[in-house]
């Protein structure tokens, strides 16, 4: 009799502890390592410093990217030029950064869907408007090296106007040596160009092309990202939060 209460106290103790861990609450899960972001913060609106932090539509996207898988994020600001490799090298895992997913950038990395579709625009002195190429024969046109401009121009500047190209790390620098007449223009991207004409009221712009390709983000060719990124992209389209970036960074950028 006393072996078969003890067998019946054994039993009861392991139903409890049974009972006890099926209502205990599930663990959240663990987030995954940093989400590591390149920019380059020389985009206005889309990446800039402002009291030396760096915001922007682009960051904010990212963060709502990170946040939605569930990843900690960390911004790495470097050179437009070098957000290619680094993805390539993997140092960081996505660029976003007013990239263009171009046929040459997409042989080196893989692109997501586009977020935003961008237009060109030319920049002038507003005491010295251009509103076209062919308002400039013989001057001299400045462009970031690497960008989606520097190849438009390529393609598009008739050689017969013998417009000279001068290429720049930054457009920062580019826009001071519009300002004090060095070079007559700078091609730039809409959303850029009224946030540095905000900025610096003496110069002016004026709408040109799209250009056909769309903002995208860049990642490592074969990355397993990449379908959570699109997948990620869409949710955030249709909640409503890619178009409060719009509203919060980019409305009333257009004239």
């Amino acid at each position: 009799m006393a072996q078969f209460k003890s067998v019946l106290k054994a039993l009861f103790l392991a139903f409890m502890v049974l009972s006890l861990a099926a209502c205990r609450p599930e663990e959240p899960e663990e987030p995954e390592g940093r989400l590591v972001i390149g920019v380059s913060a020389e985009y206005p609106p889309f990446e800039f410093k402002q009291n030396n932090e760096v915001v922007g539509f682009d960051i904010d996207l990212g963060t709502a990217l990170a946040q939605k898988l569930n990843r900690p994020v960390a911004i790495q600001n470097m050179d437009f030029a070098a957000l290619i490799p680094a993805v390539q090298s993997g140092r960081i895992d996505l660029a976003i950064s007013s990239l263009s997913a171009t046929p040459e950038r997409a042989q080196a990395v893989d692109f997501s869907a586009p977020y935003y579709e961008s237009h060109l625009a030319l920049m002038s002195q507003s005491q010295k408007p251009i509103h076209h190429f062919k308002d400039m024969p013989g001057q001299t046109i400045g462009v970031q090296m690497g960008s989606t401009m520097e190849q438009y121009l390529k393609t598009h500047l008739d050689p017969a106007l013998k417009i000279t190209v001068t290429t720049l790390n930054s457009n920062l620098p580019l826009i001071e040596e519009l300002k004090i007449g060095r070079i007559s223009a700078v091609l730039v991207e809409d959303a850029q160009a009224y946030q540095f004409v905000k900025n610096n009221p003496s110069l002016i712009y004026d709408l040109g092309d799209t250009t056909g390709l769309g903002y995208a983000i860049a990642l490592k060719k074969d990355s397993a990202l990449t379908a959570q990124i699109n997948a990620t992209l869409k949710v955030l389209k249709e909640d409503g939060t890619l178009k409060a970036l719009e509203k919060k960074w980019l409305e009333n950028n257009h004239k």
